[in-house]
């Protein structure tokens, strides 16, 4: 039997980096916890491997940057069906997704997970 190749499921976290104070490059501060530095939003597939990473300046919401990584999967995951999200996630990246390109979102009630292995925040994906 062949088994298509292209990603069906996909999880998506960010994260934030606090950089040293006097760097010059573009940054911004990060809500209410005011953290100077970058946001890394990251899609990864059932075996945790990376399939599309954004890193914006810290101040920018989920939303917006998670809408900006799934534009990047346009043309490398035609049969992606579903994307699982924490609570994060709002109706501006739901309705985006399902309007613009098609693809189920599932809010997950679980808490991020830390793979020591990337040092990244995924989720789990247990039983999938």
């Amino acid at each position: 039997m062949y088994k298509d190749e292209t990603l069906s499921l996909l999880v998506i976290d960010s994260e934030l980096t606090k950089i040293i104070p006097f760097t010059f490059e573009e940054k911004g501060i990060y809500g209410n916890k005011l953290i100077n530095g970058r946001k890394k939003t990251i899609l990864v597939d059932t075996l945790d491997l990376p399939r599309a990473i954004k890193v914006t300046t810290a101040n920018i919401s989920d939303n917006q940057t998670s809408i900006l990584t799934i534009d990047l999967l346009k043309k490398i995951a035609p049969r992606l069906e579903k994307i699982t999200a924490d609570v994060g996630y709002k109706n501006t990246f739901i309705n985006y997704v399902k309007i613009e390109h098609k693809i189920e979102v599932e809010i997950g009630q679980g808490r991020p997970v830390k793979n020591q292995k990337k040092g990244l925040l995924l989720k789990s994906i247990a039983g999938r």
